[in-house]
């Protein structure tokens, strides 16, 4: 079996200027040193994943224990970095990540000589740049649906008519209505419907995880607290959210059948960084 390819970094740039950076003065002023190191640890922690970090309920107080800080002060402290635009506020609200189009710059330089042996691969919907930013060695993969292949990158192939395009995705719409419903999703504006396609390509990300089961969960959630509930297109990234949580935190392994998370609502609202319009 091939090794799988490492999305994160081992390590980046730091500019050497960055204490002349007018937003790192104010920063700086504002929370002294403890800013600045909260600002580098989200960096680093940015970085290890890739281009973008996933936020939850415990990253607050994650961070807390890391940096033997206050959780209240971090959440302030989170708050200005992205009011700052230090992190992009726009992505963070509609898709609960961190990153900017500057740490985005960043990593595609760093994945520069690995993309020589496999081409990179990112989310649309996560993406900043533009298409005349973003290098040829990076693949962005379309928002639509979770099946991973690639509509996006089209740059590769400037033959291409809009009439095969059109062809290619009355293709795809007509493949995915043939694929039966699993589960739907409660949101404000709609059903999120999750096919049998889907979620075959969510255990292959997921493999360890009972992955139907984990969606289960998410599903009686957002039934059981509507005002937690996100429209139809903030739902694609908020259900890898919670799949990508599960996975990290070990929760319904596949192989055992149990299921450890427990989400207190209580404690899940009065977590500072989670924007309650997600």
């Amino acid at each position: 079996m091939a090794r799988p390819m490492k999305k994160g970094l081992d390590y980046f740039p730091f500019d050497v200027d960055i204490f002349s950076d007018r937003k790192i003065k104010v920063l700086y002023s504002r929370f002294g040193a403890d800013g600045f190191t909260l600002y580098s640890y989200l960096l680093c922690q940015i970085f290890r994943e890739g281009y973008y970090l996933s936020v939850d309920e415990d990253l607050n107080y994650l961070i807390a224990s890391d940096l033997n800080m206050n959780a209240e002060k971090i959440g302030l402290m989170m708050n200005f970095l992205l009011e700052r635009s230090l992190f992009d506020n726009k992505r963070f609200r509609s898709e609960k990540i961190l990153t900017s189009a500057g740490i985005q710059r960043r990593y595609q330089q760093a994945v520069r000589t690995r993309a020589a042996k496999k081409q990179i691969t990112v989310e649309e919907r996560f993406w900043l740049l533009d298409k005349e930013e973003t290098e040829a060695f990076i693949q962005v993969r379309s928002a639509e649906g979770f099946s991973g292949k690639n509509e996006h990158n089209s740059g590769n192939n400037p033959d291409n008519s809009r009439n095969n395009d059109t062809k290619k995705s009355k293709g795809k719409e007509s493949k995915r209505k043939e694929s039966k419903v699993c589960l739907e999703l409660p949101c404000l504006d709609g059903s999120f419907v999750i096919t049998e396609d889907d979620l075959g390509a969510l255990t292959h990300t997921y493999p360890e995880m009972n992955v139907e089961s984990s969606l289960q969960k998410l599903r009686s959630y957002l039934t059981a607290n509507p005002h937690k509930q996100g429209t139809l297109s903030s739902t694609h990234g908020y259900v890898e959210m919670w799949l990508s949580e599960d996975d990290r935190k070990g929760r319904y392994r596949s192989h055992t059948g149990e299921y450890n998370a427990t989400y207190d609502i209580s404690d899940y609202e009065s977590t500072s960084v989670i924007d309650e319009d997600w």
